[in-house]
């Protein structure tokens, strides 16, 4: 019964201010036709549009934007699902996005200019963002009230602080159409707030007498056990080699782009490769076979490796390629039996094996590259910033703001 009359509450609050919002929004929308210098007088205009940053609540508005678009956006997210599972989500996936925004940020630069050149040429860009910041603090109030409503189950800090974090969203879309210095990357100031709204909603319902509060501490003894390992490279170095295969053919940038994808998923990655290979490992010395097969697979891999070293010159890259496949062959006994000398052996069979294939691509480079170099040249000098090829096509982009 209790539940069902704090529900109605909140039920009532919702819709009252709701209805309000939209009668304040039609009345700012009337007052700025008359033209943009109405909007700065506009009451609200003032309330702070938080960039987000990379945790539930945002950092403070009088700092300057220091994550970019991505590195917020997925941050924001995987510390909301964090804050009801630990998964250490909120650092893999900022990491992930940290290593992409290079490449986003000159498309999403491109794309904020044109829309502010828009609102500036129709005249409509100062208005909506006196607007849209005037809603934004109604729903930011309400935001306020719920929190202040003492709803239980942490329904009253969740939900109040979803609604707050909705009403920062709505203030600072009119940034995407009025440019203000206060505000130099409104889309990541409109993304880090929405979904800075949603962490502040688990927040609320995970923490301490919360709805979800056991099962966050349930899933905590379980994660917490799992992801508790070392973390030790494994995909980073994989996946930077298989960038370099590509960019020994078609210079694209994408080794430092793969590899950082690779640090940042590492963290949590590596300690469930690790616990696998552990596993692995038991098997081999249970059932006897883990230290002969190693033992056979490493002295293989030396005489591959060796062969490597043997051939005259470069041999178009066939050094490398042989010394890889040694090196992979040698270091894939450590999965069935643990040494001293290989305490990584899935991310050194890995780094190996891609490390081959890059020295294949890499020997080809020198009768490809009279193909590629003259049509990517060019592109590519410009673009170097930026990551190659890709670079220079989305830095390109950016200078035609």
């Amino acid at each position: 019964m209790h539940t069902k009359i704090e529900v109605r509450r909140l039920s009532r609050i919702l819709t009252s201010t709701a209805l309000a919002a939209a009668l304040m929004s039609a009345l700012a929308a009337c007052g700025g036709g008359g033209g943009g210098s109405k909007s700065a007088g506009l009451p609200g205009t003032g309330i702070p549009t938080s960039p987000g940053g990379t945790k539930p609540g945002g950092t403070d508005p009088t700092n300057p934007v220091t994550a970019g678009l991505l590195e917020t956006t997925l941050g924001n997210t995987g510390g909301a699902v964090d804050n009801t599972l630990p998964l250490n989500l909120d650092a893999t996936l900022g990491g992930v996005g940290k290593a992409l925004d290079p490449t986003v940020k000159p498309v999403a630069d491109t794309v904020v200019g044109l829309t502010q050149q828009i609102g500036a040429a129709t005249g409509l860009g100062q208005p909506v963002d006196g607007a849209a910041k005037q809603v934004g603090d109604l729903v930011g109030g309400l935001g306020a009230t719920v929190d202040g409503a003492g709803l239980p189950g942490g329904l009253g800090a969740g939900v109040g602080g979803l609604v707050d974090g909705l009403g920062k969203t709505v203030a600072s879309t009119g940034g995407l159409l009025h440019a203000d210095a206060n505000n130099p990357d409104p889309l990541t100031t409109v993304l880090g707030n929405a979904t800075s709204a949603v962490g502040a909603l688990t927040a609320g319902l995970s923490g301490q007498g919360g709805l979800l509060n056991p099962v966050t501490q349930a899933a905590s003894g379980i994660t917490g056990g799992v992801l508790g390992g070392p973390s030790t490279p494994l995909l980073e170095p994989a996946l930077g080699n298989a960038g370099k295969t590509v960019d020994n053919v078609l210079p694209l940038g994408l080794q430092p782009t793969l590899a950082g994808l690779g640090a940042a998923l590492d963290p949590s990655a590596s300690p469930l490769a690790g616990t696998a290979t552990g596993l692995t490992q038991q098997v081999g010395d249970t059932t006897r076979l883990g230290a002969p097969v190693a033992g056979l697979l490493t002295s293989l891999g030396g005489t591959v490796t060796n062969l490597g070293g043997s051939l005259p010159g470069e041999a178009a890259g066939l050094n490398g390629v042989l010394q890889g496949l040694g090196g992979t062959v040698a270091s894939a006994g450590g999965l069935l039996h643990a040494t001293p000398g290989n305490a990584n052996p899935l991310g050194a069979t890995l780094a190996n094996a891609t490390g081959a294939v890059a020295s294949l691509t890499g020997g080809l480079g020198g009768v490809t590259g009279g193909l590629t170099g003259g049509a990517t040249g060019g592109t590519t000098g410009g673009g170097a910033a930026n990551g190659g090829l890709l670079g220079g096509l989305l830095g390109g982009l950016s200078a035609r703001q």
